[in-house]
C-alpha cells in the first residue's frame, strides 16, 4: 500500500468530485456543517490559511464498498432528507477513491464553487455564498 501526501487546488478537488473520481462511503455521516462553518472555510481559503486534509482510499475495480457522490439533504425536514447530488449516482471514473476524511469540507467547497444546493428552498442549505475578495 502506498501512502502519499500532496497539495491540490480547489479546482482539482471540484473536478474530482464532478467526475465521480472522489466518492463518499455510505458509512460517512451526511453533511452537517452550518452556514457559518462553510463561510469560515471560505475565509480561511481566501486568507491562505491551512484548511486541513482530505484522506482518500483508492478503490479496486472489484470493490463492493457502497459509494455515492457528494450531496446535501434536499428537504427542510431532517426525518425525510432526500439528498441532492453534485453528480448523478453511479457516475464514476475508471480510477476512483473513497473519501475517508474531508467529506464535510469537500461538500462545502461544492456548495461554494460548484453550485451544489438543494432544490427545496426551505432547506437550510439552499443559500448561495458570496465571496467579497476586494478587501
Amino acid at each position: 500500500m502506498e501512502i502519499a501526501v500532496s497539495s491540490i487546488s480547489i479546482s482539482d478537488i471540484l473536478t474530482n468530485l464532478q467526475r465521480g473520481s472522489w466518492l463518499v462511503p455510505h458509512f460517512q455521516r451526511e453533511f452537517v456543517w452550518t452556514s457559518t462553518a462553510v463561510r469560515e472555510l471560505l475565509v480561511s481559503i481566501i486568507k491562505t490559511r491551512p484548511v486541513g486534509m482530505i484522506t482518500l482510499w483508492a478503490q479496486a475495480d472489484d470493490s463492493v464498498l457502497p459509494l455515492e457522490p457528494i450531496s446535501v439533504p434536499d428537504s427542510s425536514s431532517e426525518d425525510s432528507a432526500a439528498p441532492k447530488y453534485l453528480v448523478a449516482p453511479g457516475v464514476r471514473t475508471n480510477t476512483y477513491f473513497a473519501i475517508l476524511d474531508g467529506t464535510q469540507s469537500c461538500t462545502a467547497l461544492a456548495m461554494a464553487f460548484a453550485g451544489l444546493r438543494p432544490d427545496n428552498k426551505r432547506s437550510r442549505y439552499c443559500g448561495s455564498y458570496y465571496l467579497d475578495v476586494s478587501g
